[in-house]
């Protein structure tokens, strides 16, 4: 399924998930590794290539190089983007939140964009896109009527399937297949024999993960949907086959409802969207970093 409404959120929490997680490893080894300090040296290596070392300090430095002006840009804009709406009083609730969110997952799988989305940041992330919508279009005015209108005219927009959350284990016979399933009633971990096992390498390299997907979704055959319906959370399918000629497990994460959203619930929503066609130039809370007076490690603005 494809993005209905605004792409460039979820490419952007994307981005916004791959610097957050870089940071949350070099605190957690800046923590789990305080103690492993040569005592030759006095400098913690961090990994060893043969009879080379690379240090703690190389590392940082090829982190801070590749993505620190990136992560350290997104922490300003967010705190650019909040103290703008406490400012001018905006704020969105946690309803219109949850439902962005909604319609993200919707229209998001792994194996299409090649990131997991964490809940809580997501969540966060989200917040803060819409808040940013608010600010840009504070002084933009539409009718109830254009709204409506809107709604009437893409009510399909706003139909949501009721949605799995799926891991997978893709092997190249049926005989692999039944083997993955005994392994996994033996005890053994789905995301592990994934990692090791799955012919599939994008969500492989999740843990077998594809994000959230209706059981019509062209990912599933009609075997793999009858079998996904018939599940609770954290059970799986038996090996069945895809459109490859390959068999597949299945197991489900998470479950979610379809909804019909009214015109009400979205209200808000389409007049962000109505309202961002109606601004002239686009605008990025790097346009607001002179009124709070930003200032950064790196100068001037790049």
């Amino acid at each position: 399924m494809l993005m209905k409404h605004k792409p460039y959120i979820l490419w952007g929490i994307v981005a916004i998930l791959l610097v957050s997680n870089l940071i949350t490893v070099y605190f957690f080894n800046k923590k789990d590794n305080a103690d492993s300090v040569t005592a030759s040296q006095g400098t913690e290596i961090v990994a060893t290539v043969g009879g080379e070392t690379i240090s703690r300090e190389d590392w940082l430095v090829a982190m801070e190089e590749s993505h620190g002006q990136e992560t350290l840009r997104t922490l300003i804009n967010t705190k650019v983007i909040r103290s703008l709406a406490k400012e001018y009083n905006i704020s969105v609730s946690k309803k219109e939140v949850q439902q962005e969110v909604d319609f993200l997952k919707s229209a998001y799988s792994t194996l299409e964009h090649g990131a997991s989305l964490n809940e809580s940041t997501l969540m966060e992330e989200v917040e803060t896109e819409l808040l940013l919508e608010e600010i840009v279009t504070r002084d933009v005015e539409l009718s109830d009527g254009e709204l409506k209108e809107y709604y009437d005219e893409n009510k399909e927009i706003y139909q949501i399937p009721a949605m799995y959350k799926l891991s997978q284990i893709v092997v190249s016979s049926e005989e692999e297949g039944e083997q993955i399933v005994k392994e996994l009633e033996g005890g053994s971990s789905f995301e592990a024999l994934a990692r090791e096992r799955s012919i599939e390498q994008l969500s492989s390299s999740q843990g077998g993960e594809i994000g959230y997907v209706p059981l019509d979704s062209f990912l599933l055959t009609k075997e793999a949907q009858d079998a996904i319906s018939r599940l609770k959370v954290d059970e799986w399918t038996t090996s069945v086959k895809n459109g490859q000629s390959q068999f597949v497990v299945y197991k489900v994460l998470d479950q979610s409802e379809g909804k019909n959203y009214s015109f009400e619930e979205v209200k808000p929503q389409i007049r962000r969207q109505l309202a961002l066609r109606q601004v002239e130039a686009q605008v990025t809370p790097e346009d607001f970093w002179d009124d709070l007076n930003v200032d950064w490690f790196y100068g001037e603005q790049q």
